[in-house]
């Protein structure tokens, strides 16, 4: 189910935006279909998506991220869909106009940790 409003802010760590185009892909998700990364954090990945994920809210899925020339970055990330909203398709072309997505990293190790900060410090915007 899509939430209709925002969430009260919960995150206790900062969000970067992103200034290179990178992507996530939903590991089963047929043909798995890249989805547009808007900022990173250490704690999770915000998305902006034109159509609906499946209803993923408060599901686990396994995520890959991949740079716009289909380089694998990292690779099966554990994440728990924790914020999903659609727009009510009376928007524009924009980012404004797409939904959202917020995704929360879990069970990661300690390599998958430091590899998270080093590409939010390559990728974010300053």
């Amino acid at each position: 189910m899509f939430s209709s409003t925002r969430p009260s802010e919960l995150r206790h760590h900062t969000r970067y935006p992103i200034k290179n185009d990178i992507f996530l892909v939903v590991q089963g998700c047929i043909p798995g279909t890249p989805i547009s990364v808007t900022d990173l954090s250490k704690g999770g990945v915000g998305l902006s998506v034109r159509d609906g994920i499946n209803d993923l809210t408060d599901k686990y899925v396994l995520v890959d991220l991949i740079s716009d020339s289909n380089q694998v970055i990292l690779r099966s990330l554990a994440t728990r869909v924790v914020f999903g909203s659609m727009t009510d398709g009376n928007g524009g072309d924009g980012v404004d106009s797409a939904g959202r997505y917020g995704l929360q990293f879990v069970h990661l190790s300690p390599l998958q940790k430091r590899q998270l900060g080093m590409i939010t410090k390559k990728y974010a915007r300053s």
